[in-house]
C-alpha cells in the first residue's frame, strides 16, 4: 500500500527552528530571573537565621539601599551588655547604594577608593585580641586592589619601626612583579600572616572582579597557640609566613572600619616601602602585578594607578588625576580617632562578625548559602 509521507522542506525547518529560538530567548531571561529569585531569598533567610545565633554580634546585609546608617541585625547575640543598636554602621565619605549579588532586591554599598568606609561608634564587643576567637566574614566585589588596601580593621597603623595594628585585613604583596602569587595579610595580637593565592593543596585562587567574593578570617585558639586562617570562597588559603612583631600589640581604641585602614595621626603607609605600591589588576588567565610609583609622600590609598597602562588616554589621566587630589585631602582629615586611608575600591553587600571561631564548615555554608551562582 503506498503510503505518501510529508516531508518537510528545508524552508518549513528554517521557520520551525528559528520560532524556537525567539521561544527561548523570550523565555531564558525569566528563568535566570526566578533562579536568582530563588537564591536571593535562600539567602536571606540564612540571614535571618545568623542573626540569631548567640555569638554573632554583627550582622550588616545592606538591604537599607538608601541613607547613611546601616542596621546591625545581630539581636541574637548574648554577650554581657551588648545592645545591637549601638553596633549599627556609620557610612563615611561619599558613597553610592548600588545592586548586590542577584537581582535588585540585594542592596550592596559602592566605595569609591578615595574616601568610602563604614565605621562602628562602639567597639566593647569588637575590641579582639591575638587570646580571643572569633570570625569576621564579607562580602565584596572588588574593582580593583592597590597594596595595603584595607578590608577591616580596628587599628591606628603605625610605621614598621612603631608596632602594628591591633587586627586588620588588608590586600598585600612582598613582590613588585609578576611572580608573586601574594594576596593577604592580618596582622593580629603578636602575629602577621601572609596568605598566598593557593589553598592549602596547591591549588590557584583566583580573585576576579567580575564575580563576588567571600573572605572569612579566623582566630582561634588551638592547643595554647594562636591560629588564623583565611578563607576565600569558602576555600582555606595556605600561609606563607608569620612574622612577629616588636612586642606584645596593645588594644587600640580606635573604632572597627570597613574599606580603609586608619593611621596613627601623621604617620602612613609611604614609609614602608619608598613612596612605591603595588596595584593588584584583573585578568582572565591570572593574576597581574603593576609596579607604579605613589608620586608623592602622603602615603598609598586606593585609587587607580597613573601609568599602569600606557594607552590611557588623557580622559583617564584627569580621572585618576582627580581621584588622587580626592584622596590626599582625605588624607590630611585628621581626627581623635586616627586618619583613615588605604581606600577599598568596590562593591560590599554583607559583613558578620562572630565572638567565635566558626568551623571549617560552617564558613563553608556561609559561602554556599550566598554564593552568587551555583558551583
Amino acid at each position: 500500500m503506498y503510503c505518501n509521507r510529508h516531508r518537510f522542506t528545508v524552508l518549513e525547518l528554517l521557520i520551525s527552528v528559528a520560532v524556537v529560538a525567539v521561544l527561548v530567548s523570550i523565555l531564558l531571561p525569566g528563568f535566570a530571573e526566578s533562579r536568582e529569585r530563588a537564591r536571593f531569598a535562600r539567602w536571606l533567610q540564612f540571614n535571618k537565621q545568623c542573626s540569631t545565633d548567640p555569638t554573632c554580634v554583627i550582622n550588616l546585609n545592606f538591604q537599607e539601599k538608601e541613607g547613611e546608617f546601616l542596621i546591625n541585625s545581630a539581636h541574637g547575640c548574648e554577650a554581657d551588655g551588648f545592645n545591637a543598636s549601638e553596633y549599627n554602621g556609620v557610612i563615611k565619605g561619599d558613597y553610592e547604594w548600588g545592586r548586590g549579588r542577584w537581582i535588585k532586591a540585594k542592596g550592596a554599598l559602592q566605595l569609591d577608593g578615595a574616601s568610602t568606609y563604614i565605621e562602628f561608634p562602639q567597639n566593647e564587643h569588637l575590641n579582639f585580641a591575638g587570646e580571643d576567637d572569633f570570625t569576621i566574614m564579607v562580602s565584596v566585589k572588588f574593582d580593583s586592589l592597590n597594596k595595603w588596601d584595607g578590608i577591616f580593621g580596628k587599628c591606628f597603623m603605625r610605621n614598621s619601626t612603631n608596632g602594628y595594628p591591633q587586627y586588620a585585613l588588608y590586600f598585600d604583596d612582598t613582590g613588585n612583579d609578576n611572580s608573586s602569587n601574594k594576596l593577604f595579610q592580618m596582622d593580629i595580637g603578636e602575629i602577621s600572616v601572609l596568605f598566598s593565592a593557593e589553598d592549602e593543596n596547591g591549588n590557584t585562587v583566583k580573585l576576579e572582579n567580575d564575580r563576588w567574593t567571600h573572605i572569612a578570617i579566623r582566630n582561634k585558639i588551638v592547643n595554647a597557640a594562636q591560629v588564623v586562617d583565611l578563607f576565600i570562597n569558602g576555600t582555606k588559603l595556605s600561609s606563607t609566613y608569620k612574622n612577629y612583631g616588636p612586642g606584645k600589640k596593645q588594644r587600640e581604641p580606635a573604632n572597627l572600619a570597613i574599606g580603609c585602614i586608619r593611621w596613627k595621626t601623621n604617620e602612613g603607609g609611604s614609609s614602608y616601602v619608598n613612596n612605591t605600591y603595588v596595584s593588584y589588576s584583573f585578568a582572565v588567565t591570572g593574576i597581574t602585578y603593576v609596579s607604579c610609583s605613589s608620586g608623592n609622600g602622603n602615603g598609598n590609598g586606593g585609587g587607580n594607578s597613573s601609568g599602569a597602562d600606557d594607552g590611557d588616554d588623557n580622559s583617564n589621566q584627569n580621572q585618576n588625576q582627580n581621584q588622587n587630589q580626592n584622596q590626599n585631602r582625605n588624607r590630611n582629615r585628621n581626627n581623635s580617632n586616627g586618619r583613615p586611608d588605604n581606600f577599598l575600591k568596590g562593591k560590599i553587600d554583607e559583613f558578620l562578625v562572630y565572638n567565635r571561631a566558626l568551623s571549617d564548615n560552617e564558613i563553608k555554608a556561609h559561602y554556599e548559602m550566598g554564593a552568587e551562582k551555583n558551583n
